[in-house]
């Protein structure tokens, strides 16, 4: 907030209109925060948000109803462009994964949790549980794929250090959209503590088990009804193995109604302009 606020103020002070369009919004807590809302963001003429939650917060934060809509988050109108399935095999052979044996792959945070040691220990367990019990393989991949104490790779490492069973890390280098999302389309089962990677796991045919993580999750979590695995700051490790060995058992009927809620974000999305179609400068754009 503090990082768009000058510039939020830059347009109101020369009467240039902003609307929000496909963003989400969190409940603010701090008198600051709110403050800073009130200050420049409540003049943000129109909003187009990802999500019913988003529009109670905006309710709460004295946004009038007539200028919000709930629309869904942009990535929901992705769709695979390129037939990477025999790349994805090969890759996932150099990385000493089976692509014909059942295989979990989990994407792991540090940011501002990196000190949840506990949290870790117990994700290891589980992932160690789960190897066992179900006779999964374990891959780490890095949504974030920076490097440093804060991104997911150095998360990654942490977790499989504490593992006792064997796990790869994939290389945390970019990938493309359909990269990633063909990759995924080998797991069995993926689990998430990113809202991307949750929404690319669908993306992919397949079950995103949720370690919730903030608001933004919370609400995808609910919306979708996606199976879960604690939070960030808890995570119990039988809970955490009972939450895959169901989404395993249950894929028959989870991915088909996944795969509905896919389609249900994917029209909402698509109207995510609606609400700027009729006003300046934009009518005429559309118009035309």
């Amino acid at each position: 907030m503090s990082f768009l606020a000058p510039r939020l103020a830059h347009f109101h002070k020369n009467a240039s209109p902003v609307d929000a369009v496909g963003v989400g919004v969190d409940d603010l807590e701090s008198t600051e925060a709110k403050e800073l809302f009130r200050e420049y963001f409540l003049p943000i003429r129109s909003w187009t948000v990802r999500s019913p939650f988003c529009r109670a917060a905006l309710l709460r934060l004295g946004v009038a109803e007539e200028r919000i809509r709930v629309g869904a988050d942009w990535a929901w109108l992705y769709s695979v462009k390129q037939n990477l399935v025999g790349w994805a095999e090969a890759f996932w052979r150099r990385c000493g994964v089976d692509p014909r044996r059942s295989l979990l792959v989990i994407n792991p945070v540090n940011l501002i949790w990196r000190d949840q040691v506990a949290t870790k220990a117990n994700i290891a367990t589980a992932l160690d549980k789960i190897v066992r019990s179900l006779g999964m393989q374990i891959a780490f991949f890095c949504n974030e794929c920076r490097d440093g104490a804060d991104y997911d790779y150095v998360a990654a490492l942490e977790i499989q250090q504490a593992m006792r069973e064997p796990a790869i890390i994939v290389p945390n280098e970019y990938y493309s959209p359909d990269e990633a999302i063909t990759l995924l389309m080998s797991a069995t089962v993926t689990v998430a503590q990113r809202y991307h990677f949750a929404i690319q796991s669908v993306l992919a045919g397949g079950i995103p088990v949720s370690i919730v993580r903030g608001q933004k999750m919370e609400g995808l979590v609910r919306e979708l009804g996606l199976p879960t695995a604690g939070t960030i700051e808890s995570v119990d490790s039988d809970l955490f193995v009972n939450a895959v060995a169901c989404a395993v058992r249950d894929r028959a009927t989870l991915i088909p109604r996944l795969q509905t809620e896919r389609h249900r974000m994917n029209e909402r999305a698509k109207r995510n302009l609606d609400m700027i179609k009729s006003v300046a400068p934009y009518a005429q754009l559309f118009s035309s």
